[in-house]
């Protein structure tokens, strides 16, 4: 099975990071949804194309590092899936 998710825009308002800690966020956002989505596998009847999909809440301790926040971000986009 193949699935491919593709994310135009990550909004992310209000975060004071700097570029080498958004390229941070990106590569451990995308890292971690690849191991989401092959670690469990959902298989929808049809077509998931939506033109926006919310994440689930998501909550952030004080001094979270780059890369914790792009887990986080990936868990709350897989948990907003409507599968």
């Amino acid at each position: 099975m193949t699935v491919r998710l593709h994310i135009d825009t990550l909004v992310l308002e209000g975060l004071p990071l700097t570029p080498a800690d958004r390229m941070v966020v990106h590569r451990a956002t995308e890292a971690e949804l690849a191991r989401l989505l092959a670690e469990h596998p959902r298989t929808p009847a049809t077509s998931l194309a939506r033109p926006t999909c919310s994440g689930a809440p998501l909550l952030l301790p004080p001094g979270h590092a780059p890369a914790e926040l792009g887990r986080r971000i990936a868990r709350s986009i897989v948990a907003g899936l409507p599968l």
